[in-house]
């Protein structure tokens, strides 16, 4: 991944539940680009903002095995804690 506004990202392989969190509304996450792929279902991704992520509550439960998550940080995150889920691949 080459675009300078994407982040790493995270590939899971636990086997027990994790959480996820995401950066906080404070971070200059603006225009951000994020992936995370898991290989187990049980994968919680959480906003620590208290902001949902694409109009959920704040959560976003991975129950799919093998399954990839790209999301896009609102241009003004920083202020609004906004982020959308662009794509789903399983």
């Amino acid at each position: 991944m080459s675009n300078s506004n994407t982040e790493g990202g995270i590939l899971c392989t636990n086997t027990s539940t994790i959480s996820i969190t995401l950066p906080p509304k404070h971070a200059y996450w603006n225009n951000r680009s994020f992936f995370i792929k898991t290989q187990t279902g049980n994968v919680n991704i959480v906003m620590n903002t208290g902001t949902s992520i694409d109009n959920n509550n704040g959560t976003l439960s991975v129950t799919t095995d093998y399954i990839s998550y790209h999301f896009g940080f609102d241009s003004d995150y920083e202020n609004n804690g906004r982020i959308w889920k662009l794509a789903t691949h399983g």
